[in-house]
């Protein structure tokens, strides 16, 4: 991430911020009050202190709400949504658009993926081993796109 310098210096009570922890869960917070130089944040027992962004007991890392921040928490939102998709209640439809997203994002960018075996018919099984935390969020963009196309082709195929 960028090195964001001296941002903690205009927070202000109620203000939103993302706090990182060093297991990589992102979040999004709410600051709950502000001192001379530390501040607290709703949900988080550690104060942060307002010269390295950090949490006093050093667990914790603060972020701006700014454009980079958002993008990244956005980014894992996409990612928990697609790890905790029940592949086995998905259409087959649902599966061949969404193995389909992943099969352009191999050809536009060349990312490989371990579900690409020709030889595998079974797509559920395909798709589920294709999905692990080494998927780039590029990756995950095109087959979350997959899966809302065909929910759209489904609608449009029962609309009268």
């Amino acid at each position: 991430m960028t090195n964001h310098t001296n941002w903690t210096g205009d927070l202000t009570e109620g203000a939103t911020i993302f706090v990182a922890t060093q297991n990589g869960q992102f979040s999004k917070c709410r600051v709950e009050s502000v001192r001379d130089r530390y501040f607290s944040v709703e949900g988080i027992e550690p104060e942060f202190d307002k010269l390295n962004a950090c949490s006093v007991d050093g667990l914790h890392h603060s972020y701006p709400d700014d454009f980079e921040s958002r993008e990244i928490f956005g980014l894992l939102q996409q990612k928990n949504r697609l790890m905790s998709l029940q592949i086995d209640s998905l259409s087959l439809l649902q599966v061949q658009f969404m193995l389909a997203g992943l099969e352009l994002a191999r050809k536009r960018y060349g990312y490989q993926y371990r579900g690409s075996k020709a030889t595998d018919t079974n797509q559920k099984r395909r798709l589920a081993m294709s999905i692990d935390d080494s998927l780039h969020p590029t990756q995950i963009a095109y087959i979350l796109a997959g899966l809302k196309l065909s929910l759209l082709q489904t609608e449009v195929n029962h609309d009268p």
